[in-house]
């Protein structure tokens, strides 16, 4: 209502999506919609779930892809056999090397090249790509000195190793991170923008909304 009556919005956001599925969501219907602005919101976990072809929380199959000679190929599922499952709940926890180092390094060339994908269609489609990172909770909320520390750390490691940021802010339309509007909404008025997990919450999702319509409105 908010961005007037010449607009229709069409949400395909599902919640537990890495950004591999939010890429095939787009290329199933953009055809059929003709959206002339196409909004690219994630967060952090987004980005490794683009590894998982398997959850073993929700106990289903989901789809992903390797790199192929630098093309997306579409991954085989892992196998819900016990063998997989101990894999998958007790290996991944105890290698540290492939979890904070490989994992990451991995994920961020898979998530680059579906965010490629992504450019390309919206270029060719004439269609205009804001990329919004949605900020966790973690790094909205006030910290003390060594909090801070380790907030600036893990955030230049997000960045480097496997964030988007960079790559959206120089080739998509419009990239946007309102981190810094979130923890000054935070501290100036006290608001409750989280829920108890880290994510955004309903007056989170108002506030993004009402950061994004300008960008919206004029990107129209």
């Amino acid at each position: 209502a908010s961005l007037g009556p010449k607009f229709q919005v069409f949400n395909f956001a599902v919640a537990g999506w890495g950004i591999d599925q939010m890429y095939l969501a787009f290329k199933t219907h953009f055809n059929e919609f003709r959206p002339q602005v196409v909004i690219f919101a994630y967060i952090p976990n987004d980005l490794l779930r683009s590894l998982e072809s398997y959850r073993p929380t929700e106990q289903l199959e989901k789809p992903s892809f390797d790199l192929e000679h630098g093309s997306l190929k579409l991954r085989t599922s892992v196998s819900e056999s016990a063998w997989a499952e101990y894999l998958l709940k007790h290996f991944y926890s105890i290698n540290f090397f492939y979890k904070t180092l490989y994992k990451p390094y991995l994920a961020k060339q898979i998530n680059t090249k579906i965010a490629e994908e992504v450019i390309r269609l919206c270029r060719e489609n004439d269609i205009k790509l804001i990329a919004v990172r949605i900020p966790l909770e973690e790094t909205v909320k006030p910290a003390n000195q060594l909090d801070d520390w380790l907030e600036r750390f893990t955030r230049w490691l997000y960045k480097k190793v496997y964030g988007l940021s960079d790559f959206f802010r120089e080739n998509a339309d419009v990239f946007i991170d309102p981190t810094q509007l979130f923890r000054e909404k935070t501290s100036e008025s006290g608001a409750k923008l989280y829920f108890d997990d880290g994510h955004i919450n309903k007056a989170g999702h108002k506030f993004l909304a009402e950061i994004l319509l300008p960008t919206v409105k004029q990107s129209a």
